[in-house]
């Protein structure tokens, strides 16, 4: 795997909130009370044979179509439809005009009405135009987290010079440690890839190594993201994920973090940023969101 040390760099600055973004990320609850969720015995999963699904949040029956690759014994934890800009655990840019709500009857979910992110022509590579994260799930203390979102790109779309697109973050340790980004620049071809950033061994960009799926502009595309922590200090980390039900990639033997780091997940951000060092945006583009949700198991 190559190493990408400036995207590193560049991916942490990033992150520097802009004058009018409202960040105040709840504490990590205390590993002590982590290790009393995983040795809980009421939250274990339920027997896979003959058993039901957990009861989505909003009660009502599961539809395995919509997450055709969820683990069965995963707690729902979050399911964001967009109907309000802060629901379900996650919080937004409410004062920033480039993160909205708008109207796309080609929704595959959760429409008419979904989640957008503007990039405005003039925007510069390697920063993030508006920003919605769930920090709630910290409180749940999974070490394996299933993320499922429906993701479409405008029509013109132009992919960063450095080929990096990123669409999600995943936060463990108190870093972005992981993100899934589709590759390619200009108007080539865009390939669903996934990053690690802030890890031990070092950045490095996860290939499609089980299958390909062409990624079009102006459609909506189902992503599917299984994360596995490693134990304590071992390289026994997992990365599995899938595009339209056709899985792309499957990596194991990582390290998201040492032992004294920790391996609870701790926040989902759709944080997108377009790069990548340098660059501008040629004219007004964006990203729109359905339906994500967010399950897991300690």
């Amino acid at each position: 795997m190559s190493t990408f040390r400036p995207l590193l760099i560049l991916s942490l600055l990033s992150f520097l909130p802009p004058p009018h973004a409202r960040e105040a990320p709840t504490p990590a609850p205390p590993a002590e009370r982590c290790e009393a969720v995983r040795s809980d015995s009421s939250l274990d999963p339920p027997a896979r044979s003959g058993a039901a699904d957990p009861p989505p949040p909003t009660g009502e029956a599961p539809d395995r179509s919509l997450r055709p690759n969820e683990p069965r014994d995963f707690r729902p934890l979050s399911e964001r439809r967009f109907d309000r800009l802060e629901e379900d655990g996650w919080r937004a840019d409410l004062e920033n005009p480039n993160l909205s709500l708008t109207t796309d009857r080609s929704a595959p979910v959760s429409g008419p009405r979904v989640g957008e992110i503007r990039f405005p022509a003039g925007s510069e590579g390697g920063r993030t135009p508006a920003w919605s994260e769930n920090w709630s799930i910290r409180e749940a203390c999974v070490t394996e987290l299933y993320v499922s979102f429906w993701v479409k790109l405008s029509e013109n779309w132009q992919g960063h010079p450095s080929g990096v697109n990123k669409i999600t973050f995943f936060w463990i340790h108190d870093d972005p440690a992981v993100f899934a980004a589709y590759h390619g620049s200009g108007r080539g071809p865009l390939s669903g890839v996934v990053y690690l950033q802030n890890v031990p061994d070092g950045g490095s960009r996860l290939r499609a190594n089980v299958g390909r799926w062409p990624t079009d502009r102006g459609d909506w595309h189902h992503w599917e993201v299984l994360l596995i922590s490693n134990t304590g200090s071992d390289r026994n980390g997992e990365v599995h994920w899938w595009i339209d039900g056709t899985k792309l990639g499957e990596h194991t033997n990582l390290r998201f973090g040492t032992a004294e780091q920790g391996s609870t997940w701790e926040r989902v951000a759709w944080r997108p940023i377009w790069g990548g060092l340098d660059g501008r945006v040629a004219e007004d583009m964006y990203m729109r969101m359905d339906r994500i949700y967010i399950s897991g198991r300690p």
